[in-house]
């Protein structure tokens, strides 16, 4: 137990580790205002006739405000009432459309309050344009009744045109889709970029644990410092286990303080009442969580990979015999996924690699975990008669990789001669 403490301490007192951890926590604090860059400042005309202009912060306070009538569970009869409302501005201003629309006076007081509702309607009025007809039906309010129907229809159709070949893989996701919860809960604020800039947070935090990570015994060997250790009773299996399950604690702490403050702080603006909210209010997806729920999807999946990635250096670390080289090879696996999901997608390749779910350093990377939740890029990887979701492959290959990894680097080690 001494041992593991020293080793703490050691990892604590490195400079590297100070600066690298300092850095990791002002990233927790800058980067959940990043998503605020998705919100479009509104201007409008107050009563006196000027022209009031509100910046990023407080539009999003002023949609939020606009909708809290509206919080809580999306009936159909909220969907017909925003159809109604829209309908009537719509006659008011037959010759406008657009963005003229958008600076109307009427437009804060009666749009704004059910623009999530409008957003919501081409599902049941399968057109997208229908709704914005100034001739309102009553055929058209009775589609919205089977609302929910008709989004469940929505998504198995476009399970069925996907994967038209699979019978059993159709089967697997429209029992995902039946498994949604209705009616959906919808507490304004929360945005899809939210999500991104999680994946983004936590796949920053992960390749910069690498940097921590891969100096451990690869360090030892340039130094000849390995030479000492190995002359002493644990200097061989049991010093490699107290090295790794130290970086573990000290890393996997880092870890949950730094996604802890993340969250704390992207929770703060958006409003934590928005943990409530169905996920699919917020991208279209087969997870049934709510938005909190969806974010602990993300938080499990990124410790996962964060411990995956950390086993897969330590194997570098004791395999290669200078730190560049192990550095160079556990900062490709990390982007490896990325670059190539550009060009072949995420099928199996991409989804083995224990850094399969991180990324978004470019925006054609299919393979983060973001877009593999999301019905756009909706992908069941085939495996004999059968298929499996690749966020759920993702998270197993990822825990796999855990044990074998560490196995591997323990073994490495301690047969590793000096040459």
């Amino acid at each position: 137990m001494r041992l593991f403490w020293l080793e703490i301490k050691r990892i604590l007192n490195s400079l590297r580790t100070k600066v690298l951890f300092l850095f990791i926590f002002a990233l927790s604090i800058i980067m959940p205002y990043f998503p605020l860059g998705s919100v479009r400042c509104i201007s409008y005309e107050d009563s006196q006739g000027k022209i009031v202009s509100l910046n990023k912060r407080e539009t999003l306070q002023c949609e939020k405000k606009s909708f809290l009538p509206n919080n809580g569970e999306v009936t159909t009869k909220k969907l017909q009432k925003a159809l109604t409302i829209y309908q009537n501005y719509k006659k008011r201003y037959p010759t406008e459309d657009g963005e003229n629309l958008f600076y109307k006076k009427d437009y804060f007081k009666e749009i704004l309050p059910i623009q999530p509702f409008l957003e919501m309607l081409p599902i049941s009025l399968k057109n997208s344009k229908v709704y914005e007809d100034q001739n309102l039906t009553k055929s058209q309010l009775k589609k919205l009744d089977s609302f929910y129907k008709q989004y469940s229809q929505q998504t198995n159709h476009w399970i069925k045109k996907k994967y038209k070949n699979d019978p059993k893989i159709q089967k697997k996701a429209m029992n995902l889709n039946k498994k949604i919860k209705t009616p959906f809960q919808l507490y304004f604020g929360y945005r899809a970029e939210a999500f991104v800039s999680l994946n983004f947070f936590i796949s920053l935090l992960v390749i910069l644990c690498t940097v921590v990570v891969v100096p451990t015994f690869s360090n030892n060997y340039e130094t000849g410092a390995d030479a000492i250790f190995r002359c002493t009773k644990h200097g061989r299996r049991r010093l490699a286990i107290i090295k790794i399950f130290a970086l573990f604690v000290c890393l996997s702490a880092l870890y949950l303080v730094a996604i802890g403050l993340y969250l704390f702080f992207s929770n703060a603006i958006f409003g934590r009442e928005c943990l409530k909210t169905s996920v699919q209010m917020i991208f279209s997806t087969l997870l049934n969580f709510t938005v909190g729920g969806t974010q602990g999807f993300f938080v499990f999946y990124g410790l996962f990979s964060l411990l995956a990635i950390i086993s897969v250096s330590l194997f570098l670390s004791a395999k290669c015999k200078n730190s560049l080289t192990a550095m160079v090879i556990s900062f490709a696996i990390c982007l490896f996924p990325s670059i190539v999901s550009k060009f072949l997608g995420g099928g199996w390749l991409v989804c083995l690699f224990p850094s399969a779910g991180l990324g978004g350093f470019t925006e054609e990377a299919k393979n983060t975990l973001f877009a593999q939740l999301s019905n756009d890029e909706l992908n069941f990887l085939p495996f004999g008669q059968t298929g499996f979701w690749s966020p759920y492959v993702m998270m197993a290959t990822a825990a796999f990789a855990i044990p074998i990894f560490i196995i591997l680097a323990v073994s490495v080690y301690e047969k590793h001669q000096m040459t």
